[in-house]
């Protein structure tokens, strides 16, 4: 058997002495001790009293890149990202000469040792455990942080999906399981689909997936169902399993205590049941802190003794909320049951609510059909505040009820200022008709991730757009 010392007069003639510490010690980590291959390359030297050369033929001092810069990048990215994790894989880019100097040396002297991408991936592991204190892991990783060392070091973090197992209940008819295209334009959007670019206004996949996407921060989410269903019956009992994934999630652990406060989910053994997502408390739940801010920088251009009229949704009953909170003798005239008794135990600025009459919708808690429009002819107001469901481009907001679309021309009728209530989100939908087109809106109150374009279709209407940080 070759001695050890006969080997390394072997590696140093091949590589004419211009290998360093960590490639020598990574082809004789099998027959010299040693707590890691750099110390490994450091006894031979010292033990055959020599020195290492400035340049190593073989990795071409890729070791070098290892440094202070190089681990900055690699926190700096996480931190741009602003990405949960708790587990997490390096990987490595490099020359492909390296590679292949590395594999001809191992195979030319019968070297079953490790390849030098893993050490890399190692020494780059080990600093981020230490220092963030996060674990490797190799089959179930949160991110993967890839390096590329080819030249200048760049880092790359890629994201996992997380999977998010549950059941859902469907207790209305007539929405499907996954979301289903236009038939016409095959998703691109047309007159026929109200340029929706889908035959339903909305699906199980899509009533699912909003929620959970705002609450992990993901990118974008692929539903995988046990079994299908038709459009036009129920999922009623236990539920029928399904899983979530969601791409590129910033947040991995969800409070799902909070979803359940927020009245979006029911906590069962094991797992939680989707709530009927038609229901407007329901609806509350999604971009809940987004409405929160929306709803209160709307409020500042409301006075104190003042008459307004607030239409049905969300952000309508956010901001009637805050103004109960904060401020004086305010009269709020609503079709909205809902407004009225989200508020009823608060006590202080919203000292009267009328409520227009008209046909009770019983999910949405809201008045519509001609009554209401009788009753509204009865008042004239300074400002509407509505909500919406949706954004055509460059021609206005939509509605996903004929009905309530209806309430809300209505009310506009009585009204010298139509307001807008909406999180950005809704830009990217569509409902089913129209609601109010640009020319009809003074103001919109939305978050700062409103699509540019939008944007400047609304000014260019005159419409002044006021933001909020989502």
């Amino acid at each position: 058997m070759i001695s050890m010392y006969d080997l390394v007069k072997k590696i140093l003639e091949e590589t004419n002495g211009q290998i360093c510490k960590h490639c020598l010690g990574r082809k004789l980590s099998h027959i010299v001790e040693g707590r890691d291959n750099i110390n490994r390359g450091e006894k031979i030297f010292e033990d055959l009293d020599i020195q290492e050369p400035e340049n190593c033929v073989v990795c071409g001092n890729i070791f070098d890149k290892i440094n202070d810069d190089l681990f900055k990048k690699i926190y700096d990215k996480i931190d741009f990202l602003n990405v949960e994790f708790d587990r997490f894989l390096v990987g490595s880019r490099i020359d492909k000469q390296i590679k292949t100097c590395d594999d001809e040396l191992s195979e030319k002297f019968d070297l079953d040792v490790e390849p030098i991408k893993k050490e890399l991936n190692r020494i780059i592991g080990r600093e981020i455990e230490n220092t963030l204190e996060k674990e490797v892991e190799f089959e179930k990783q949160d991110i993967v942080i890839n390096v590329d060392l080819r030249k200048e070091p760049k880092v790359r973090i890629q994201i996992n999906p997380l999977f998010i197992e549950g059941k859902y209940n469907k207790l209305i008819r007539g929405i499907p399981q996954t979301k289903w295209p236009c038939g016409k334009c095959k998703g691109k959007g047309c007159e026929e689909c109200n340029f929706t670019g889908k035959q339903y206004s909305e699906s199980v996949e899509e009533l699912l997936s909003e929620p959970i996407l705002e609450a992990t921060n993901g990118w974008q989410a692929k539903f995988h169902g046990a079994g299908r269903e038709d459009i036009d019956v129920l999922m009623l009992g236990s539920g029928r399993p399904f899983v979530l994934e969601i791409k590129e999630p910033k947040i991995r652990k969800i409070d799902l205590d909070a979803l359940e406060e927020l009245n979006f989910l029911t906590r069962e053994h094991g797992y939680a049941t989707m709530k009927n997502m038609s229901d407007i408390s329901n609806r509350m739940a999604f971009c809940y802190e987004t409405k929160q801010r929306i709803a209160e920088k709307a409020s500042e251009i409301i006075s104190d003794g003042e008459t307004i009229m607030v239409e049905s949704g969300s952000s309508c009953a956010l901001l009637v909320k805050y103004l109960s909170e904060t401020k004086k003798d305010i009269t709020v005239i609503t079709n909205s049951s809902y407004i009225a008794r989200f508020i009823r135990e608060t006590e202080g600025g919203v000292t009267k609510v009328i409520v227009l009459g008209g046909e009770y919708q019983k999910e949405a808690e809201v008045m519509v059909g001609p009554l209401v429009k009788t009753c509204a002819e009865a008042f004239y107001v300074d400002k509407l505040f509505m909500g919406t469901d949706g954004y055509i481009p460059g021609i206005g907001f939509t509605s996903g009820d004929m009905l309530r679309a209806e309430a809300a021309k209505s009310m506009a009728d009585s009204a010298r200022n139509s307001i807008i209530l909406t999180d950005s989100s809704k830009f990217s939908e569509h409902g089913v008709v129209m609601q109010c087109r640009l020319k009809d809106i003074n103001m919109v109150f939305t978050d700062d991730q409103v699509p540019l374009e939008a944007k400047d279709a609304m000014e260019q209407n005159g419409i002044i757009v006021e933001t909020v940080p989502r």
